[in-house]
């Protein structure tokens, strides 16, 4: 089914409802249950990926979707070989507006394409830093600026903000 259909049913039998479309297969995981006062009674519009007998089907002029983030080795897809994407980073930290990365020495002239990435999926950092990890006895982290202008940010943490500088 082309067009995004839900069935309306009253807000007390959502579960109920929710339970035996998911059983049938009916239910479209794609989109939002959404919720409608009618005549002043409480209604739920449950997304369904084709029609269903005995109940009210209304097509969703606007549907809501939930969003799916594509992984970092997603997105690098089209762009970098498969002996590549093997080695790309699974996980990153972020301090402020700043992204830490540990990027594997093997990949490392990909540096750019990756940082562009992790910034379009963190819209609000503007800069990437690659992790070298810990050196000396006082453990200071050795790091090295991808992208971005400066390695100093504010960083919010339970409450509290840190100005720091991640190298």
């Amino acid at each position: 089914m082309e067009e995004n259909f839900a069935v309306m049913v009253p807000a007390r039998d959502t579960e109920k409802v929710r339970s035996k479309l998911q059983s049938e297969g009916l239910l479209d995981g794609n989109r939002k249950f959404i919720s409608r006062i009618v005549a002043g009674e409480s209604f739920v519009e449950i997304p369904v990926t084709d029609f269903v007998r005995g109940y009210e089907i209304k097509r969703q002029e606007q549907p809501e979707f939930y969003r799916q983030q594509m992984s970092l080795k997603e997105r690098l897809a089209g762009i970098m070989k498969p002996e590549e994407l093997e080695t790309i980073p699974s996980g990153w930290q972020i301090l402020g507006n700043i992204i830490v990365v540990t990027i594997p020495e093997k990949i490392i002239h990909r540096g750019g394409e990756i940082a562009e990435e992790l910034l379009n999926m963190y819209p609000s950092c503007d800069t990437v830093v690659r992790d070298l990890g810990i050196n000396g006895s006082l453990r200071q982290p050795k790091r090295q600026l991808v992208s971005g202008n400066t390695t100093e940010t504010i960083h919010k943490e339970n409450g509290c903000y840190f100005k720091l500088d991640v190298t």
